[in-house]
């Protein structure tokens, strides 16, 4: 028997705080409680993608995470600093993606329709926002 993965240790751990058998984590996540046996003692070295992501819907983890926690390296930042950047690049994105989309909304706009969204003078602010 090999050692227990960070994945096992995980799945004991949530198992025992929720109270679930085997046959619970099954029904919860679709994944047979045979590779849940295999997972837990250390037998089943590799799961297949589709457990995986069985278990992230079952435990309410991204797939990310439970790919990590079974032993898989994605190659994602750790440390705080690189987490920090991640984070404000994916902020960065959807604001861009905000304007994009607010871009082709105007573009749709008939030229007159638009005059007159510009001279509203009834919103709350007193014009466009």
């Amino acid at each position: 028997m090999s050692a227990p993965t960070e994945l096992a240790r995980f799945l004991s751990s949530f198992m025992r705080a929720e109270g679930l058998t085997l046959r619970d984590m099954e029904s919860r996540t679709g994944v047979s409680k045979s590779v849940f046996h295999g997972l837990i003692s250390g037998k089943e070295i590799e799961p297949r993608l589709s457990s995986l992501v069985g278990i992230a819907r079952g435990v309410d983890l991204p797939l990310w995470r439970v790919i990590e926690l079974a032993g898989f390296d994605l190659g994602l930042p750790t440390s705080p600093d690189a987490l920090a950047e991640g984070r404000a690049q994916a902020a960065a994105t959807v604001q861009h993606q905000r304007w994009c989309r607010l871009l082709e909304r105007l573009a749709r706009f008939d030229p007159d329709e638009l005059d007159t969204l510009l001279d509203a003078e009834d919103g709350p602010a007193g014009g466009v926002r």
